[in-house]
């Protein structure tokens, strides 16, 4: 996973934004 994120931050981290607002609401939605 540590890789994965190290990968997408080079990638662009605009992509890591949107996976941890998506994870945010999941969890908020989940609760």
């Amino acid at each position: 996973m540590g890789a994965s994120l190290g990968d997408n931050l080079r990638t662009g981290h605009n992509i890591l934004i949107r996976e941890d607002t998506t994870i945010g609401n999941n969890v908020l939605i989940g609760t």
